[in-house]
């Protein structure tokens, strides 16, 4: 039975979770995504999250966002993102047996030349969106 750690096969699609309310995805706009959309956080440090499609569909990827936020998601085919010259690399979690992250993509290397590259050409690959969707994961507590 699959555990999330087989290797990622370049036939497969993945998903990329966008908060509506961030304008990183706006339909009618060319191109549609803002490279914001593939942009590491704070706690991104070994790669933007993906989830597998073969784990999950768009409503329940969307989910694991948080509660009172609405979600795009965004299907990518992984030979296009291999295309770029990224890695997608199995990262299951307890409760998303389907992440994955892009490794070259993470906060320690941000404002370097090479991830605005890949940001710019990862928002120019042909996708589709669904949603949007809301989140289900309680917001953490500001400190």
């Amino acid at each position: 039975m699959p555990d999330g750690n087989e290797p990622i096969d370049r036939n497969e699609l993945v998903y990329r979770r966008v908060c509506e309310n961030t304008n990183f995805f706006k339909p009618g706009r060319a191109p549609p995504l803002s490279s914001r959309a593939f942009s590491p956080t704070t706690h991104d440090s070994d790669g933007i999250s993906l989830i597998r499609a073969a784990y999950s569909n768009p409503e329940d990827a969307a989910s694991g966002g948080y509660q009172g936020r609405s979600y795009y998601v965004i299907e990518l085919r992984v030979s296009d993102v291999l295309s770029l010259g990224l890695t997608i690399r199995p990262d299951p979690l307890a409760d998303e047996m389907g992440h994955a992250v892009i490794p070259e993509i993470n906060i320690r290397e941000m404002r370097t030349e090479k991830v605005a590259t890949a940001l710019n050409d990862l928002r120019n690959l042909e996708f589709r969106h669904y949603g949007p969707f809301p989140g289900k994961n309680t917001p953490p507590k500001r400190q």
